[in-house]
């Protein structure tokens, strides 16, 4: 009967679908047949457009002939007729079922082209595998690893680490403006690095105990910069106060250069260094030095505190009226907050705390430049958020009245990276 559901016999001659049809009808058109196409057209002498296994095709019939057929095809399609129609699926038996009959993933197919399926063979390319990781063996334990199998452990557990050194120097000397090149060009194949550096220049001596460390990524195809991170470094006050910093953070390029500028006009920077290359992965640098020495880098303070503990800076000064003092940050990368509680102070001596350049090392625009200026008024507390620059800042806390000291407290902490 025009009109209804039904089921369409499609085979090399073409059927005209109005046939089957009420006036003004629309039609879906199914093919359930889990390996053959039929074909589609508005011409009783061309269908070309096919119809998949397992597929569907709505359409209108008012205002062009549709034909059907299975376009010379040695097999016929019992199609489904759905006069306005509008969706169909195939059942998940359906789909197993063309999957079969198509011979996707078995291992019968997948053999064809691989002689030996039982194993990760060596067809597909190194690192070749011992024969005892054949079928994940029967102990349903770990399998053993052949020590050709890069970067797994003869247990086969993959590395925690994976670090490959690229360069260390024990009490290695870098004199007065001096670029020294610790690696050059190194070529870089996991995913991380870590560094450790531990600096000074002589003791009660200098006046610029800083240095810069450059890391420069490079692609080894064209030779071309692809990266640069460059971080602050403060030199210990002699041997016995020498600091210590840690490094990490993603690879940026294919092979690497690292390089150390002692920026003291006058004395001689003594570092000890280890570079690594690690299979961890970082999404982002970290630098960190995690404590003070005792005696503080010529010309500076230190506060108390302890980086490696979340504290950069704590300290609670005496500031006369109209005065200041400073105190030197240990270096860092990190988002903190800087609190300044100037809860006691009498009236008229907000604290200011300022962020400073401390020695024309991050090329601001005037000398010992300020990087930032945070206020709590008198019998106030001030919580800010400020993100560190890769390295120290010298922090110049002001008693900002006429008349009266202040002792406020300033701290500065880590926050999560």
């Amino acid at each position: 009967m025009a009109g209804t559901l039904q089921i369409v016999r499609v085979t090399k001659t073409p059927v005209r679908i109005q046939s089957f049809l009420i006036a003004n009808d629309s039609v879906m058109l199914v093919n359930p047949d889990i390996t053959n196409n039929f074909f589609i057209g508005n011409d009783p002498g061309s269908q070309i457009i096919p119809v998949p296994a397992l597929g569907s095709v709505t359409l209108d019939t008012k205002k062009h002939d549709l034909w059907v057929s299975t376009n010379g095809g040695a097999f016929s399609v019992d199609a489904i007729l759905m006069p306005n129609g509008s969706n169909w699926v195939p059942s998940p038996a359906q789909v197993a079922a063309q999957i079969n009959a198509l011979g996707l993933a078995k291992e019968t197919t997948q053999q064809t082209g691989n002689t030996l399926i039982t194993g990760v063979n060596t067809t597909l390319g190194t690192p070749a595998q011992k024969s005892d990781v054949n079928q994940v063996n029967t102990t349903l334990g770990v399998p053993s690893q052949s020590a050709d199998v890069t970067g797994l452990t003869v247990n086969g557990i993959p590395p925690l680490r994976g670090t490959d050194n690229f360069g260390s120097a024990t009490g290695q000397t870098i004199a007065t403006g001096v670029n020294a090149i610790l690696v050059n060009g190194t070529a870089i194949t996991k995913p991380g690095f870590e560094a450790v550096f531990q600096l000074n220049i002589p003791a009660a001596a200098g006046t610029v105990p800083f240095a810069i460390l450059q890391v420069i990524w490079q692609d080894s195809n064209t030779g071309l910069q692809v990266g640069l991170k460059q971080y602050i470094l403060t030199s210990g006050n002699g041997p016995s106060n020498v600091l210590t910093y840690y490094l990490s953070g993603p690879c940026r390029g294919n092979q690497i250069i690292l390089k150390l500028r002692n920026q003291d006009p006058a004395q001689t920077l003594t570092v000890t260094w280890a570079f690594n290359q690690t299979s961890h992965t970082y999404l982002a640098d970290r630098l960190l030095q995690p404590t003070y020495a005792a005696t503080a880098p010529i010309t500076f303070a230190n506060p108390a505190g302890n980086g490696s503990k979340g504290v950069l800076v704590h300290t609670q000064p005496t500031i006369g009226p109209n005065a200041n003092t400073t105190r030197l940050t240990a270096a860092s990368n990190a988002k903190c907050k800087l609190a300044i509680n100037n809860s006691g102070a009498p009236a008229g001596n907000a604290c200011s705390v300022s962020l400073q350049d401390p020695g024309n090392l991050y090329d601001v625009a005037a000398a010992n430049g300020s990087l930032g200026r945070v206020t709590a008024g008198a019998g106030s507390i001030s919580y800010n958020e400020i993100q560190m620059p890769n390295g120290p800042i010298n922090l110049v806390i002001s008693n900002d009245g006429p008349t009266n000291n202040i002792s406020p407290q300033i701290a500065l902490t880590i926050m999560e990276y």
